[in-house]
């Protein structure tokens, strides 16, 4: 796995208050276990148990959020590693916080705190918007206490990537910039996750079946497949309906209107891709950092890995567009993916899934991670709301 696979982030650092009795056990669906087991290399009994373990400690960390205070707390996540819950503290706030001992969280001290790395982060934005570089990705890496600068190709003899590299170089110890992935990608490409296709033959898959104010039935895919795919777009030979709008910079989601009589109707399902196999929608939030979330798309159909950054800025090369506020996880997604969902199985009910996004680009040539437009703040900007299942 490469450097840029090591990274995490989290916006908010919290600890732990109350213990939770382990959830019992109970199946899962094997098209994910498969998934996992492919992605972490271990046997599906092996990968069982690692998401049984990864599901009990989001349940707990789902806990932390109501004691966060971003200039003492480091950020918390789960460490695949060791299956356990790690909350990083400001060094020197250390004797601010009450650290019970408890089996499942261990306590990391750091030189920075939440809004430490924010400030740096947003110097960072600064120089981006001053040298407009192609073909970076940066993020808040919580284990690592530091900025992330993932750069395509450091050696390039890019004028703007060279001042961007040289200023954000100078911020100090609290940046790491590094050689990343190949360039990153957009991914071209009913029931959540199939596949649509555009009228000038753009394909990609649908994401979410969500409603405006006036109750209109809309289904929700990645802006950049509306901005180029054009008005129309089919499934399976039949018209589902119109690109209503889109959001493509500093976004990417996009929306259609499902408005023929005889269009294929949305879901509250998201294809599992095995025989009509699918997980119902409970509602949408954030997993874990390093917790597994998994995607359905039309190209690679059901993929899962960790997730490894929020709050991510990637400026795709191709269309020279930067998009804010995206989710990074080590999830393979590829062209025809694009504006398929990205979820959380449910770790209160096993049979449902909780929205976390909609699939965007790829970091990379090896399918070793994506780039996914949240949920929540696609549905805050088109203002929409998710519809999710009735039981």
């Amino acid at each position: 796995m490469n450097t840029a696979n090591t990274f995490l982030t989290l916006t908010s650092a919290l600890l732990l208050c109350s213990a939770i009795a382990a959830p019992n056990p109970h199946p899962f669906h094997p098209e994910i276990i498969a998934s996992i087991a492919e992605a972490e290399q271990v046997d599906h009994h092996h990968a069982s148990f690692l998401f049984k373990r990864e599901q009990y400690l989001s349940t707990k960390a789902s806990l932390l959020s109501v004691r966060s205070n971003s200039t003492v707390d480091g950020g918390h996540w789960i460490d695949r590693r060791n299956g356990k819950l790690i909350v990083a503290i400001k060094s020197e706030n250390r004797y601010r916080r009450d650290l019970t001992p408890d089996p499942d969280v261990e306590h990391r001290f750091v030189a920075r705190s939440t809004s430490d790395l924010e400030d740096l982060k947003s110097q960072v934005d600064a120089a981006s918007e001053k040298h407009k570089p192609t073909g970076v990705t940066w993020y808040v890496d919580v284990p690592a206490n530091n900025i992330a600068v993932s750069v395509w190709d450091i050696k390039r003899n890019d004028t703007n990537i060279n001042a961007f590299i040289n200023e954000v170089s100078s911020l100090g110890p609290g940046i790491n910039v590094f050689h990343g992935s190949p360039e990153t990608q957009l991914g071209f490409g009913i029931n959540n996750g199939q596949q649509i296709d555009s009228a000038n033959s753009i394909t990609c898959s649908i994401g979410w079946w969500v409603k405006d104010g006036s109750g209109a039935d809309l289904l929700m895919s990645a802006g950049h497949c509306l901005k180029h795919g054009g008005h129309n777009w089919f499934r399976t030979g039949l018209l589902i309906g119109g690109n209503t709008k889109n959001n493509f910079g500093p976004m990417d989601w996009g929306i259609i209107h499902v408005d023929a009589i005889a269009a294929p109707r949305p879901t509250t399902r998201i294809t599992l891709y095995d025989n009509d196999k699918f997980l119902k929608i409970s509602g949408f939030g954030r997993a874990p950092i390093g917790a597994t979330v998994c995607k359905s798309g039309s190209t690679t159909q059901v993929t899962c890995g960790p997730v490894k950054a929020y709050d991510a800025t990637v400026n795709y090369p191709a269309e020279s567009v930067q998009v804010k506020g995206m989710t990074i996880a080590d999830v393979c997604n590829r062209p025809g993916d694009s504006g398929g969902p990205l979820y959380q199985v449910d770790p209160n009910r096993p049979d449902h899934a909780i929205a976390q996004g909609i699939v965007s680009g790829y970091l990379d040539d090896i399918c070793l991670g994506g780039v996914y437009q949240p949920i929540d703040t696609a549905l805050a900007d088109s203002q929409t709301v998710l519809v999710t299942s009735m039981d």
